[in-house]
């Protein structure tokens, strides 16, 4: 049977035990590895085990869950958010869950998430990434979120724990968040991290150079340097080089 690991962190242990059952009685497919009830429980359990799917309470222990995700690597992992409230929904939308469960929430609605959830899980163990269909993304700037048209984005350049967005037409936008997580959410099959300093679109890569150093030319004539460790990736993923 297929073993989609499971990671549950609620600050209610009534709420886990609850979850729990439903998941074992109804969910097979689901194989619960950690339940946690704190802030660093989940990053510990998170970091440790590299779930499949993560249900996650929206306020725990009283405040937002989102810090949580903005401090971890979360890529290849797949939320679901439980909460109370919709009010966090549309904070929530930024983050790309496969759902946002209301509590109380039945057991139909649970199965028809998971499901969901196992969907995208089979596309991404197969090499089909759901963020190919992903039209927009959406960026913390200043008071507001602001949603991007992904196929707009040239490059994400890291100002300390900023992010610059340089769009065609060269508007610039600074987003609140790390470009680490940016990685972690901007489709795989048209983005590369090239420089611990630059993810770029591969749409608008134009020309390679590798005289005194390693570097990409964009349509707009920018360039960027790319580091050694990144080369081979670039170069497999624009087709240069054979696996």
């Amino acid at each position: 049977m297929e073993n989609i690991e499971t990671v549950i962190i609620d600050d209610s242990e009534k709420s886990i035990s609850q979850l729990s059952g439903y998941l074992e009685n109804h969910c097979p497919n689901i194989t619960i590895k950690a339940t946690c009830t704190s802030f660093k429980e989940g990053v510990a359990a998170i970091n440790k085990i590299e779930p499949d799917l993560i249900f996650l309470r929206v306020v725990l222990n009283g405040k937002p869950c989102f810090e949580l995700l903005d401090i971890i690597n979360y890529g290849d992992s797949h939320i679901i958010f439980i909460s109370a409230h919709e009010k966090y929904a549309i904070e929530a939308i930024k983050y790309a869950p496969i759902d946002y469960l209301l509590s109380p929430f039945n057991v139909e609605q649970l199965v028809m998430a998971v499901n969901r959830g196992i969907k995208s899980i089979h596309k991404k163990r197969d090499g089909i990434s759901d963020q190919k269909s992903r039209q927009f993304i959406g960026i913390h700037s200043g008071m507001e979120i602001i949603l991007l048209k992904i196929k707009e984005i040239m490059f994400c350049k890291s100002e300390a724990s900023y992010t610059s967005f340089v769009l065609k037409g060269a508007k610039k936008i600074i987003a609140t968040k790390n470009i680490g997580y940016y990685e972690g959410i901007l489709p795989k099959d048209r983005f590369c991290r090239i420089h611990h300093k630059y993810i770029v679109n591969l749409d608008f890569v134009k020309n390679i150079y590798r005289s005194d150093g390693y570097y990409c030319q964009l349509v707009n004539e920018k360039v960027l340097s790319i580091s050694r460790r990144k080369q081979e990736k670039l170069e497999r993923m624009l087709h240069l080089k054979k696996d």
